[in-house]
């Protein structure tokens, strides 16, 4: 018998490709200048759902007001590997709106070769089942470049 290897980057693309098939999608996108990644942007349902304006975060690098210098080491890490050409899934819970964990995928959007720019496509989650989701993602192996990050004060 033939057996399959199920990949969990991929399960959770397609829950995602889901979402946005039935709702309205929660997209963002991000370039690297210099050293750098920079919010280039963020539709409109996204920026509702984490509470956040256009001006607060379009044009903004990772390390600004919004998010806690931590959150930013992490975020930089993260999308370092997507900007290098890896699809990377994430969930955060951003300090802006501690109701709704974001599960977040991000996919390199290449041109003749070259990365030009990462997109990033959200789920939101109620925060409230969280636990569910910690148990979960802490049972998961370390070759599945998955990321939590939660904004505990």
């Amino acid at each position: 018998m033939l057996e399959r290897k199920v990949e969990l980057l991929s399960i959770f693309s397609k829950m995602i490709h889901e979402y946005e098939r039935k709702n309205t999608p929660l997209c963002f996108s991000f370039k690297k200048i210099g050293f750098d990644f920079f919010f280039t942007g963020v539709n409109e349902a996204l920026l509702k759902a984490a509470n956040l304006s256009a001006g607060e975060i379009i044009g903004m690098n990772l390390y600004n007001d919004i998010l806690p210098e931590k959150f930013s080491h992490q975020l930089y890490k993260i999308y370092e590997e997507a900007w290098k050409g890896s699809r990377v899934f994430y969930y955060i819970l951003l300090p802006t709106n501690k109701d709704v964990l974001f599960a977040c995928i991000l996919k390199p959007v290449r041109n003749e070769g070259e990365i030009v720019e990462v997109k990033g496509h959200c789920v939101p989650l109620n925060a409230n089942e969280l636990h569910q989701f910690r148990r979960f993602f802490n049972n998961v192996g370390p070759f599945e470049r998955m990321y939590g990050m939660e904004y505990l004060e």
